[in-house]
């Protein structure tokens, strides 16, 4: 028998190389020459056999040669090869991904390729879909984790601003431990809270954080006009208000100075208690776009807590203050009472007076009693508040009363 397959065998290849479900090109890559397609080639591309055949390999690889020229390169070198990064220019003009095997064939004595190539387009698009659902997935993943690190982060901030509260009583150092919390989750060049005059109808500043802003000029104790201001209307609305740019968004005259010394964004939110605003907080930033309707209402839940503060801070120093009074008011009688009842009030240089006052010195640090005798009018009482002043119980009250109509002092 001959070399190569017998008629039976060469009429096999025909029909495999007819009826494949891919689509085998035959090609001369020297030549840029088809040599032949199969059926399946002709319906990939949209072509006609005769079509395709008068076509350059180039027409169908137009945008892809120096890749294409590498994949052949490498299948000469090798013998055989594959890849999936090439597409295929239809008749109408649509790139088709497609999948590409190659081998190596001898024909009337040149080298050339044998192709099988497959339309992988609703693969590719799968795998894009794919890629697609896994980087949004990623994307949700991420979002979500960066929802559960503002939440413990404001978890964290109001736990340690309830803690500021309990272990702070005045107002300085309380708004001073706010001003550092607030720092840790907010970008903060100011902060500050302002209280409200009912009777002057005016709000004061009372500074939380060292501006940050070169040009930040506004005082602590500074008072300002209520009517037409930012805080005025955060006041009368108890709504908070936010300006992402207050470059482009100011309203009240009272913003033209905050931007004038280098605010460009900032939150106020109302300060109230018992159905009333009596004042605000504030934090704002050098930057446009610090903060976000969030951070507001992140600010509301702080803005409750801090007013609470306030008020504890406001009753603390209330009671520091009427307390300071009864000391000192205690002080003025404990003066009275020394002042008009001591020996200063006994006159007198002679011998028995000098005698008596010896005796009041040696028996008032004993606890021993003491009668003391004497007509009305003698100074007996005078004696008995002597006594009393130089003993161990002069800190208590000295009671006087009668027994037998006899008058008599016990301490």
């Amino acid at each position: 028998m001959a070399n190569g397959l017998p008629r039976e065998g060469d009429e096999l290849l025909s029909k495999i190389f007819t009826y494949s479900n891919d689509a085998i090109f035959v090609i001369d890559p020297e030549r840029d020459w088809i040599v032949d397609v199969n059926p399946r080639a002709c319906s990939l591309l949209g072509y006609a056999r005769d079509e395709l055949l008068s076509l350059p390999i180039s027409a169908i690889h137009s945008r892809e040669m120096p890749q294409l020229l590498a994949f052949v390169r490498s299948v000469f070198e090798q013998g055989q090869g594959w890849t999936n990064e090439l597409t295929c220019l239809t008749k109408t003009g649509i790139n088709v991904a497609c999948e590409i095997s190659a081998s190596v064939i001898e024909i009337a004595g040149r080298k050339c390729l044998i192709a099988l190539v497959r339309d992988i387009s609703d693969r590719k698009r799968a795998e894009e879909a794919l890629k697609r659902y896994s980087e949004n997935l990623e994307r949700l993943v991420e979002e979500r984790t960066a929802e559960l690190r503002r939440a413990e982060e404001r978890q964290r901030l109001l736990l340690e601003i309830n803690n500021a509260i309990i272990a702070n009583l005045d107002r300085q150092s309380l708004f001073s431990a706010i001003a550092q919390s607030l720092k840790k989750v907010f970008s903060l060049d100011a902060a500050a809270i302002c209280l409200r005059d009912a009777e002057r109808n005016t709000f004061r500043l009372f500074a939380l954080e060292k501006p940050a802003l070169s040009n930040y000029v506004f005082e602590v104790g500074k008072e300002f006009d209520q009517k037409d201001s930012h805080v005025g209307w955060v006041l009368e609305t108890r709504r908070p208000l936010l300006r992402r740019d207050l470059k482009e968004e100011r309203q009240f005259v009272l913003e033209d100075s905050l931007l004038a010394q280098g605010v460009r964004s900032y939150v106020v939110v109302p300060l109230t208690s018992k159905g009333r605003a009596f004042g605000t907080l504030n934090v704002a930033s050098g930057t446009p776009n610090a903060y976000s309707e969030e951070d507001a209402v992140l600010l509301e839940e702080i803005a409750a807590q801090i007013s609470l503060a306030i008020e504890n801070a406001e009753a603390y120093e209330e009671i520091s203050r009427l307390k300071a009074q009864l000391e000192q008011e205690n002080l003025y009688l404990q003066e009275e009472i020394k002042t008009e009842h001591n020996f200063g009030d006994i006159v007198g240089q002679s011998r028995p007076i000098r005698s008596v006052l010896k005796a009041v010195e040696t028996v008032a640090p004993t606890d021993a009693p003491v009668l003391l005798l004497g007509e009305t009018g003698t100074g007996k009482e005078l004696f008995a508040r002597a006594i009393h002043s130089l003993s161990k119980r002069r800190h208590r009250a000295l009671v006087k009363g009668e027994l037998r109509g006899t008058s008599c002092w016990a301490y």
